[in-house]
């Protein structure tokens, strides 16, 4: 599975999300997370490639409460650390912003995580 695939399945059941931009006029009433790609390892071999990568994932969550987003950011990471059902992904930065942009707050988490697209 993509890497993207997985944070749209552990996310999609708990949060209004999809692949970062955030999409014109989308409903920021009650927040919204995006994700996206930030850069990809591919695991080799002196073989070669062994099917799968290393992706480093930024997830984002926006809110109108600091509070709330903070919250929803805890959530995600017990979703992709403890709960996920597609392996292992570790957490490895976050930051807390406001973005003027949008006039929510936003928290950023960084997440390590493996893909493959099951045809190797």
């Amino acid at each position: 599975m993509l890497a993207i695939e997985t944070c749209y399945a552990l996310l999609k059941d708990e949060f209004e999300c999809g692949p970062h931009p955030l999409p014109e006029g989308a409903d920021l009433t009650l927040g919204y997370v995006t994700y996206q790609d930030i850069s990809t390892m591919p695991q080799s071999s002196t073989f070669g490639w062994l099917g799968f990568d290393q992706v480093r994932m930024q997830v984002n969550v926006y809110n109108k409460s600091k509070l709330q987003a903070s919250y929803d950011a805890n959530r995600i990471k017990r979703l992709f650390t403890k709960e996920n059902p597609f392996g292992g992904c570790s957490v490895v930065a976050g930051r807390s912003d406001f973005d003027p942009e949008t006039m929510l707050h936003l928290q950023q988490i960084d997440f390590y995580m493996y893909q493959s697209d099951n045809n190797c």
